[in-house]
């Protein structure tokens, strides 16, 4: 019965690929297979000590880092914006959940304890009504089994926007914006940084920067998207 009402439902109100528009089965969501597989994934996950990972060397402690795609394709890009600006934040936890099952395999996650999504100020979680990154961080969450703690750390200053500023201007821009507020929380516990895009790492490293104030911490890195800027070779 339950299979009968959902055709049915399907039949009248169809679905349609995010990003090339052809009408979903009813066990697509969001994209189709064909867009799905076509994704440009970075498998950074597979390089050792790659570029991510050295953008935090000697500033945290860090233990691995990875993107799940690459942001210079249009198809990320369009991904991004409706996960971010258009109140379509299940697209981004779909996409997230569906790649992370791709690469639990590696051993990506083995030791992590617990994922801490980016934070953003309340008055951006006023207006927008919802933090993209914890949708990221609930399909990963759905992936791995791992707990999120939204509580240890918050966003103290609601910070201008990183787009368009270059990237000693991103690193001042951060700087102080972040408080741990229960360090209680994350001691002794390796920690699974989450966040939509991953440009100059500058937003990254101040939030990991007051997460390593609390004892004994280890940090690993996961984003939706890598910039343009840090190919991995």
């Amino acid at each position: 019965m339950t299979r009968i009402i959902a055709d049915i439902w399907d039949f009248c109100f169809p679905r349609y690929c995010l990003l090339c528009s052809e009408r979903l089965s009813i066990h697509e969501h969001a994209l189709c297979v064909g867009c799905l597989g076509r994704l440009p994934r970075t498998s950074a996950h597979n390089v050792a000590q790659n570029r991510i990972e050295q953008m935090f060397w000697g500033v945290l402690p860090i233990e691995r880092a990875t993107s799940l795609l690459y942001y210079s394709a249009a198809e990320t890009r369009k991904i991004i914006h409706y996960t971010k600006y258009h109140s379509r934040p299940t697209v981004g936890e779909y996409i997230a959940y569906t790649l992370t099952k791709e690469i639990v395999a590696s051993g990506f996650f083995d030791g992590i304890d617990m994922i801490i999504p980016m934070p953003i100020h309340w008055h951006r979680r006023l207006s927008r009504g919802y933090n993209q990154s914890e949708y990221i961080a609930r399909g990963i969450s759905r992936a791995t089994g791992l707990p999120i703690q939204t509580r240890a750390v918050s966003r103290t200053v609601d910070t201008e926007s990183q787009t368009r500023l270059s990237a000693i201007g991103r690193r001042d821009n951060m700087t102080k914006a972040f408080s741990l507020t229960h360090p209680e929380l994350v001691e002794g516990r390796h920690l699974l940084i989450v966040d939509d895009v991953i440009t100059t790492g500058a937003t990254i490293r101040e939030l990991g920067l007051e997460l390593a104030k609390a004892h004994g911490v280890k940090l690993s890195v996961l984003s939706m998207a890598l910039s343009d800027s840090n190919i991995i070779i």
